[in-house]
């Protein structure tokens, strides 16, 4: 009997945390895809202004600038579109603050110019809605593809090994 209530106390007490941080999560996911969407119709510019929280920074030429002051100066790039789309959330347990993070991609005329990974920093505000406070990307470059051909034996030494060891 009283195994059960410590497993009944255990139950109530933290079954109610999960759901609280899965639902922020999936908010968080929700805003994200949202913000992606808004950029494809309105405009990628009006969505970072939309969906910025007043003091959100942006990376912007290797430094953080202000979200809001960089979004109004940037000019309009007719036929230019930057798509993304989240592929890994996550949200602290107190449920105010989660990220987002996955590829994106610039088009000029719908043909491919640069591509990367983001992540996006989520604050609850306090109106309920989620803006972001940090986004920042990282461009590949001249990548290459991963090799077929499996490392088969690298030493760990005070340097890192060639790949062909």
């Amino acid at each position: 009997m009283k195994n059960q209530f410590t497993i009944a106390a255990f139950a109530v007490l933290f079954v109610p945390f999960g759901s609280h941080a899965q639902s922020a999560r999936t908010a968080i996911l929700v805003a994200e895809t949202a913000f992606a969407a808004q950029a494809a119709q309105a405009g990628t510019t009006a969505a970072f202004l939309a969906n910025a929280a007043p003091t959100a920074l942006i990376a912007e030429k290797g430094r953080l600038a202000s979200a809001q002051d960089v979004g109004q100066a940037r000019p309009a790039r007719p036929g230019s579109r930057f798509i993304w789309y989240p592929v890994l959330a996550d949200v602290a347990q107190s449920g105010d603050l989660g990220y987002t993070t996955g590829p994106w991609t610039t088009l000029q005329n719908e043909r491919p110019q640069a591509a990367g990974e983001y992540v996006t920093v989520w604050r609850k505000q306090p109106d309920g809605q989620w803006k972001f406070v940090v986004d920042m990307g990282v461009e590949r470059r001249r990548v290459r593809p991963a090799s077929r051909q499996p490392v088969s034996c690298c030493r760990l030494t005070g340097n890192l090994p060639p790949l062909n060891c």
